[in-house]
């Protein structure tokens, strides 16, 4: 389904759960903040980014505003809460100064639970399905993936291989982590 919404263009894909911190200063960015806070609605930030051939972007709602500046900026803070491919992009929406466009939710929940029902894991835990997702989710959101390995997992999610593209990410970046930690033991500075 399409659906019109607003829309804060930036060079970040933020993941389901990811959390990004925001210093607002631009008056139609103050505008959609505000409508956003007051109304308790999401918007939509498309990564501008040349490595977005897929035209991906973070539907987001604001999680908390954390100062507002005497001059109308504030710092807040937003989370994701979904995916989305951008169809269509207005450089203003008609009523108001902010951005928006036509964009199309993508269902990489659903995706990720069909996948692991059809896993080895579902015969031994039928009801786990979301919890799995959702604990690969988050482990990912917390090793921090780049740009890269984010939009590749929006590949991977259309292709019904976004959680073993996830676990097997997950594990490489874990293997780093622990390599990193023996290299720091094994030197001392003079």
């Amino acid at each position: 389904m399409i659906q019109t919404i607003p829309l804060f263009p930036l060079s970040v894909l933020l993941l389901p759960g990811e959390e990004c911190a925001l210093h607002i200063f631009e008056e139609r960015y103050r505008q959609l903040i505000a409508l956003s806070i007051e109304d308790s609605l999401p918007f939509g930030i498309p990564c501008n980014h040349s490595m977005n051939t897929l035209n991906v972007g973070s539907m987001v709602e604001v999680k908390e505003v954390n100062k507002r500046y005497p001059g109308g900026e504030s710092d807040i803070v937003v989370r994701c809460t979904g995916l989305f491919r951008l169809n269509r992009f207005f450089y203003r929406l008609e009523t108001v100064l902010y951005p928006g466009g036509e964009v199309e939710m993508l269902d990489w929940k659903q995706s990720m639970q069909r996948e692991y029902e059809q896993s080895a894991h579902f015969a031994t835990d039928a009801h786990q399905a979301p919890v799995a997702v959702a604990h690969v989710l988050s482990k990912a959101v917390g090793l921090g993936y780049d740009l890269a390995d984010k939009l590749h997992f929006v590949r991977q999610v259309r292709q019904g291989e976004g959680l073993r593209y996830l676990e097997r990410r997950n594990e490489y970046y874990e293997l780093i982590r622990l390599q990193e930690n023996k290299t720091a033991s094994g030197f001392y500075l003079n």
